[in-house]
């Protein structure tokens, strides 16, 4: 097989096991984006103690081949790193099976205290 070829292959192969990352906007403003490897907070529970907005749903899933949630979290951190959020609050998580691939449901959220 030709360089070109298998170089293609290989494209294809590293893409088909990218988990998917959807983005659903909760309202419109936007904020400055941040380096892929800023600070996130990742919590499960509501934060008591500041007040936040809420920038956006996050949802990802694995497709194909190896990973799970703890990889899932770290793509969504870097997501919304480029949303401009300061933690992302876990709503759902499900580690892969025979029957199923690994998900997560975040919540981007940006404090404003």
């Amino acid at each position: 097989m030709k360089l070109a070829n298998l170089c293609i292959l290989a494209l294809f192969l590293t893409a088909a096991c990218a988990p998917i990352t959807t983005i659903t906007p909760i309202n419109s403003n936007t904020y400055e984006a941040k380096p892929d490897d800023c600070s996130i907070q990742v919590m499960t529970l509501m934060p008591a103690q500041r007040t936040f907005e809420e920038l956006a749903i996050l949802n990802s899933r694995q497709t194909e081949g190896e990973g799970g949630v703890a990889e899932l979290i770290q793509g969504l951190k870097i997501t919304a790193c480029h949303l401009g959020a300061d933690a992302i609050l876990i709503k759902q998580t499900r580690e892969s099976d025979p029957h199923s691939r690994a998900s997560v449901t975040a919540v981007a959220i940006k404090f404003t205290n």
